[in-house]
């Protein structure tokens, strides 16, 4: 900026500008009326108001919104993840160093504070994050049971039960397998006793509700019966130690209560 002056009556100069000047291009004068303007640039975030009455130019920043363009003064805590530059300038080059390769639809997962993010890539149909302890989630789809099926599709899972093609382990015993010890994996047990009497040996801790079928598959039981007990004895089965099938082609279905054993 220039200026000249003139002298007033009491001896002080009154300024009078004569051009201003940017940070770029050349001198500004004054138009006919003696005028300089400083227009605001709404493209840019400026505004620039005129206050006639205290001789002043107030120049502000609008605020930024999804319409306007505007200047902002970052906070402290909005700097880098790493580094402590106090100028808090937020550049393409640095975002791009952050955020690493933009994978389409992919998710993104934190690396810790001083690392940038990395992407699970893009999830097909039906696929969740999955995590784990100390690593980065998986990309992974649920995993059926038994008697269960999972149809993955677009934005959905769906789960349902096969109640119409129902499976169940089916284990066979006879005499030569007595007394046959009943794994956890066993569920409904055919018993042969066609050569002779059978035992059948339960666990004595299985999950609290767990259901066995006990069945004489051969008819022979009135002869040699199937006497159902529990490893050592010591777990009862409707109040007894033991449980004898004696009829023929008798089945009896047994659970556990969490402490004994009930037979329905």
């Amino acid at each position: 900026m220039s200026q000249a002056g003139t002298i007033n009556s009491n001896g002080s100069i009154i300024g009078t500008v004569l051009t201003l000047t940017g940070n770029s291009g050349g001198a500004v004068a004054p138009d006919g009326a003696g005028n300089i303007n400083v227009p605001g640039n709404n493209t840019a975030g400026i505004n620039v108001v005129g206050n006639p009455g205290t001789h002043t130019l107030t120049i502000t920043a609008f605020q930024a919104t999804t319409l306007q363009q505007g200047t902002l003064l970052l906070a402290t805590n909005a700097q880098a993840i790493a580094g402590t530059d106090t100028n808090n300038a937020v550049t393409s080059a640095a975002l791009a160093a952050k955020l690493g390769t933009q994978t389409a639809h992919s998710l993104a997962v934190f690396e810790g504070s001083s690392s940038a993010l990395t992407a699970l890539g893009a999830a097909t149909n039906g696929q969740l994050p999955i995590g784990s302890v100390g690593a980065d989630p998986v990309l992974a789809t649920l995993t059926a049971g038994a008697n269960i099926t999972i149809t993955n599709g677009p934005g959905s899972i769906t789960i349902a039960a096969e109640t119409a093609s129902e499976t169940v382990k089916y284990t066979s015993v006879n005499h030569g397998a007595s007394p046959y010890v009943v794994l956890s994996t066993d569920y409904y047990l055919g018993v042969d006793t066609s050569g002779g009497v059978v035992t059948l040996n339960f666990p004595n801790a299985p999950a609290t509700g767990r259901v066995f079928v006990v069945k004489d598959k051969t008819g022979t039981s009135a002869a040699s019966n199937i006497t159902v007990t529990t490893v050592g004895g010591v777990v009862t089965i409707d109040g007894s130690t033991s449980f004898t099938i004696s009829t023929n082609y008798q089945a009896i279905n047994l659970i556990f209560n969490g402490i004994s054993y009930e037979v329905f």
